[in-house]
C-alpha cells in the first residue's frame, strides 16, 4: 500500500474524532508492516515470554487475547499488558476514549452486553439472504466500502489462503468483542485503572465468554483475524495472517504449549 493510499484510508478515522497523534501512530505501524512483515518470522524477538506467577488456567485466559497481543509485542502470559505506561493511556485515551477508571468500567459493559458482535451477525445473516445480483449493489455505503463487501472480500481471500474451506460459515465474531476485553484490562491494569484482582477476574470471565463459540486456538484466531476484517477491510491483513500462523505454530506460543480442551469451572 501506497502512502498516498495509507492516508486516504486514515482519513476516515479524523471523521470519527480520533486525533492527529493517533492516527500518525497508526500510520506508522501500518508502514512498518508494509515493509518488514518478515520481522514477525522470530516468535522470540517479537515477544517477551515472562517468568509468570499465573496458573495455567489464567494464562490460557490471556491467550485468549494473543491476538492483538503478539501484534503488540506484549508479553502473552501475565495478567500487564508489558506496554510502556504512557502507551497504555495513549491506547486507552486516543482509540476508545477511555479517561478514567469509570469510562473503562463502561466500555468493558459494552463490549460485554452489546460491542460489535451483533451487528456483525445480524449484518451476516442479511448478507447470506441477498441475490448475488443484490450483493453486488452494496459495494458502496456513504461512500465507503460497505460491511458487506468487507465480508465479501474476507471470505474470499480466507478460502484463498486455505484458512476456511469454500463452503464453511463464515466464523462466529464472539472473540472480537471478548479479546478486546482482554487486552483493554491489561491496558487498564498498567495504567492504574485497575488492580491485579480486578484485571484477573473480567479476563476470567471474558475467557469463559468466548470459549463455548470455538473448538481449537485455530478456531478462535482464525475469528478474530476475520472479524477485524469486517470491521476494518484487508487492510493489515498480511501481518494479522502471519500473527496467526505464527501463534498456532511456533513451539513458545501458548496457543501451542497451552491446552484448548481445559475447564474453565
Amino acid at each position: 500500500m501506497k502512502e498516498n493510499q495509507i492516508d486516504e484510508y486514515l482519513n476516515q478515522f479524523r471523521g470519527k474524532g480520533i486525533d492527529d497523534q493517533a492516527i500518525e501512530i497508526y500510520k506508522q505501524q501500518i508502514i512498518r508492516s508494509a515493509n518488514s512483515t518478515q520481522e514477525m518470522d522470530n516468535f522470540d524477538e517479537r515477544v517477551d515470554m515472562r517468568a509468570t506467577h499465573l496458573t495455567v488456567l489464567e494464562q490460557w485466559a490471556v491467550a485468549c487475547g494473543a491476538s492483538q497481543a503478539y501484534i503488540n509485542k506484549q508479553p502473552l502470559n501475565i495478567f500487564k499488558s508489558g506496554l510502556e505506561v504512557e502507551n497504555c493511556g495513549s491506547l486507552l485515551s486516543n482509540w476508545w476514549g477511555i479517561n478514567s477508571k469509570e469510562e473503562l468500567l463502561e466500555t468493558l459493559e459494552w463490549l460485554d452486553e452489546t460491542g460489535h458482535r451483533h451487528n456483525f451477525e445480524q449484518v451476516i445473516d442479511t448478507y447470506f439472504t441477498l441475490s448475488p445480483s443484490k450483493k453486488e449493489e452494496v459495494i458502496l455505503e456513504d461512500g465507503e466500502i460497505s460491511i458487506f463487501e468487507k465480508i465479501k472480500q474476507a471470505r474470499k481471500q480466507f478460502v484463498e489462503d486455505g484458512l476456511l474451506e469454500a463452503e464453511q460459515p463464515i466464523p462466529n465474531t464472539t472473540i472480537w468483542d471478548y479479546a478486546r476485553m482482554i487486552n483493554l484490562c491489561r491496558f487498564g491494569l498498567d495504567y492504574g485503572y485497575l488492580t491485579e484482582e480486578e484485571a484477573s477476574g473480567i479476563i476470567l470471565y471474558a475467557a469463559k465468554k468466548i470459549k463455548p463459540f470455538y473448538n481449537s486456538w485455530k478456531e478462535l484466531g482464525t475469528a478474530y483475524v476475520f472479524s477485524r476484517c469486517i470491521w476494518n477491510g484487508l487492510t493489515d491483513y498480511e501481518e494479522w495472517k502471519e500473527g496467526l500462523n505464527i501463534l498456532l505454530s511456533d513451539t513458545k506460543s501458548p496457543w501451542v504449549t497451552l491446552n484448548w480442551n481445559i475447564s474453565l469451572s
